[in-house]
């Protein structure tokens, strides 16, 4: 389960929770593990901590809670583990570095209109996960500031700036698309059977969206000149597309670019290395129509089982 993080003030220590889970065996909690950040004075550390039992966070005292494991010694379990101090994770093994031509978002101006998305430290416990997700951060950050900043598509997610925190890209700000009950991803969107949708519509949105990746984007080169790139999404699914109404229309957009990549280029998905292709973009296109299509039967519709890399 996870926590919308309150913003901390500039110079009290607080203990602000990321995401915490029970592990349950026969009805008892087990162990309580929590992702957390500590901020004091505008620096920010992060942990993960392993508790036995069951721990609320949100209702006990996490500061504290993280101040007592701390003196636990160091000859005793490993620092994450069940009974050990809080593991932190130092900033390089899990945060972008920000360059100076990366936009800075000002955490002051953050509303509910926006949403921060923080690497996901909690599954970054191991530290082949951690290299893993890192290479995953790497990629989005780069990707959302050399080619999203620059290449605006009204079913692309906008993205606004990284927060930044001691020099690392501590968090992407992209506009907050489920702020009501007529925002939801397209997977909830399936489970509503009883409304209508107009799959045609809403595919031929995610198609508009992946074109736009795979033939408008452009980047400068070191004399400023532009330059067309192919990227692709590689990870099109019913989770990653969001469904926004708008009076009597809704509309798709695109989301999740942890595995957007340059054609031809290497990305992990799920632990395994794959090779960046227009060709993955179409395929889980029509995977996702195919959900639709069951979920929403009709007789009438736009085929789309085409080669759609000639579209």
């Amino acid at each position: 389960m996870a926590s919308q993080p309150k913003r901390p003030s500039a110079s009290a220590k607080q203990a602000i929770i990321e995401l915490v889970n029970f592990k349950m065996e026969g009805g008892t909690c087990i162990h309580t593990d929590v992702a957390y950040r500590v901020i004091e004075g505008g620096h920010e550390e992060n942990y993960f901590l392993r508790c036995a039992g069951e721990v609320r966070p949100w209702v006990v005292n996490l500061l504290k809670v993280h101040e007592q494991h701390s003196m636990v010694s160091v000859d005793g379990p490993q620092p994450g583990e069940l009974g050990g101090r809080p593991l932190y994770f130092h900033p390089a093994e899990v945060f972008p570095a920000f360059y100076a031509d990366f936009t800075e978002f000002n955490p002051l101006q953050l509303n509910r209109k926006f949403y921060v998305k923080r690497p996901m430290l909690f599954y970054s416990v191991d530290p082949v996960a951690r290299r893993t997700n890192k290479a995953y951060a790497d990629a989005e950050v780069l990707y959302c500031e050399t080619v999203l900043r620059h290449n605006e598509h009204p079913n692309i997610v906008k993205y606004h700036g990284c927060i930044v925190a001691d020099g690392r890209v501590a968090g992407l700000v992209f506009d907050r698309l489920a702020l009501s009950k007529y925002s939801m991803t397209l997977q909830r969107r399936c489970e509503e059977k009883g409304t209508p949708l107009n799959v045609d519509n809403i595919v031929g949105q995610v198609r508009a969206a992946l074109n736009h990746l795979h033939t408008n984007l452009y980047v400068r080169d070191k004399e400023g000149d532009p330059i067309q790139v192919a990227y692709c999404h590689n990870d099109v699914h019913t989770r990653n597309i969001m469904v926004i109404k708008d009076g009597d229309r809704e509309v798709a957009v695109l989301i999740g670019f942890d595995c957007c990549a340059l054609a031809g280029a290497q990305f992990v998905l799920n632990g395994i290395v794959k090779t960046s292709s227009v060709d993955n973009d179409w395929r889980r296109l029509k995977q996702v129509e195919d959900k639709l299509r069951t979920a929403f039967p009709c007789t009438d519709h736009t085929p789309s089982d085409v080669d759609m890399s000639t579209v």
